[in-house]
């Protein structure tokens, strides 16, 4: 007997957590003798695409219980009584379960008017049918605007947040999708799937079949690796094939070059193999780029530090290249001035006197906040530029073939890191 379980790669903990809950609501017998009662509801939520109705299907057809789908496909005066009469059905035919897809669409709330009768009927719903043997299974995008008594425990006893698949969970997903086409050898989920970190399933989906549709416009027999990097690139940045600009000495797409490969080896001086891949293209007449990393978990002051400096690696590289200051920065320098205010007014990184609501700041406090964050940003900024100085030919290196090839990816800079040799150096934290 294949296990209903199977269809959802990786999200091992979230798995096994949904494979004991389908376990108590089919043997009930079981968990009864204990003294334990099967759980009433269970809530997932996350971004679209991440994999949620797949894994509410899942459990409900493990749980062998009938299953009464509600979801928001009707004017508000109907979908009330419809609520109401989906709910009674599950009541008639428990053990059952009420499955509420997309129950953040159920209602037009925000945070200000949570408690719209939609909701309130949900809950009046839930409360009604708590001892009847029903299970309520709610999927959702967005919790926030879901009011507060509908989340609490005894309605779902479970509140689990799906976010995209990062690590083995995005190679293994990405395999799953690339096992059936028609692929040559050197195709590899690896690069894919760091292409593509922190993305949903959906968007991981979408980009090998986007490769397969390059493939066949082309006429290929095979899926190349070409065709799933270029795929990757367009569903990822909106970057599309015929816009890689590669091959030219035009000023713009140098400084372009130039600026993403400051961000790049700054990033790989810091940690090796976080880029996963770099590229210049077309956009509006003018050479662009845009530099992938490998999501990863900030946990401490020194990723947030990490993290600017690498913001501040693109303006890094076209000073030290070009020796002028990059006019086409706006975003890299927003990011990097929002990541260190958040340091200073949220988490008191630089003082405890910095932690206050903001209405409770003067004058003088936020000028003072305002001075540490450009000293820090330019501290980023002056350790960029030494990582820069210290690995010039890494640099220039990548900066060369990435304007041959318009397109590098990890395996792309591993190589030449290794041709290279370039002498690692790893500036200490508390320099800045």
């Amino acid at each position: 007997m294949t296990n209903p379980f199977d269809k959802i790669i990786g999200y091992k903990s979230i798995r096994k957590e949904l494979e004991r809950t389908a376990d108590a609501l089919k043997n009930t017998e079981k968990y009864a003798r204990l003294g334990t009662s099967a759980p009433k509801g269970l809530l997932l939520h996350g971004e679209p695409g991440v994999g949620k109705t797949l894994m509410a299907t899942c459990l409900i057809e493990a749980s062998g219980r009938k299953a009464f789908m509600c979801r928001k496909d009707r004017p508000e005066r109907e979908f009330i009584e419809y609520i109401r009469v989906v709910f009674e059905q599950a009541r008639q035919d428990a053990p059952s379960i009420v499955f509420l897809d997309d129950l953040d669409k159920f209602a037009n709330a925000d945070e200000y008017h949570k408690n719209t009768e939609e909701y309130v009927t949900v809950q009046s719903c839930m409360d009604n049918v708590k001892s009847s043997g029903v299970f309520v299974f709610a999927t959702a995008n967005d919790i926030e605007n879901l009011p507060e008594s509908l989340l609490r425990t005894g309605r779902f006893d479970r509140i689990i947040k799906i976010d995209s698949p990062t690590g083995e969970d995005a190679v293994n997903i990405v395999r799953h999708y690339l096992k059936d086409k028609r692929l040559v050898a050197e195709a590899d989920a690896e690069t894919v799937a760091g292409i593509m970190s922190g993305l949903s399933c959906a968007a991981l989906e979408t980009a090998v079949n986007k490769a397969g549709l390059l493939a066949g416009y082309e006429n290929s027999e095979t899926i190349t690796m070409r065709h799933l990097i270029l795929g990757c690139m367009d569903i990822s940045y909106d970057v599309s094939p015929d816009s890689i600009i590669s091959g030219t000495k035009r000023r713009d797409a140098m400084l372009a070059a130039y600026h993403e490969t400051g961000h790049a080896l700054v990033s790989e001086i810091i940690c090796p193999g976080s880029v996963s891949a770099i590229c210049i293209f077309e956009n509006n007449g003018r050479a662009s780029g845009v530099t992938s990393y490998v999501s990863k978990e900030i946990t401490e002051l020194d990723d947030v530090i990490d993290a600017i400096t690498c913001s501040m690696g693109g303006l890094a590289g076209t000073k030290h290249k070009f020796g002028i200051k990059d006019i086409g920065a706006e975003s890299d320098l927003y990011r990097a001035r929002s990541d260190i205010s958040r340091l200073i007014s949220d988490n008191a990184a630089y003082g405890f006197f910095l932690k206050q609501s903001h209405y409770e700041f003067s004058t003088e406090m936020l000028s003072r906040m305002e001075q540490i964050a450009a000293d820090k940003v330019e501290e980023c900024y002056s350790r960029a530029q030494r990582m820069i100085s210290e690995n010039n030919a890494f640099f220039e290196a990548i900066a060369a073939e990435l304007l041959k090839k318009g397109l590098l990816v990890a395996k792309d800079i591993k190589r030449i890191r290794r041709k290279i040799s370039a002498h690692e150096t790893f500036l200490s934290h508390q320099e800045v």
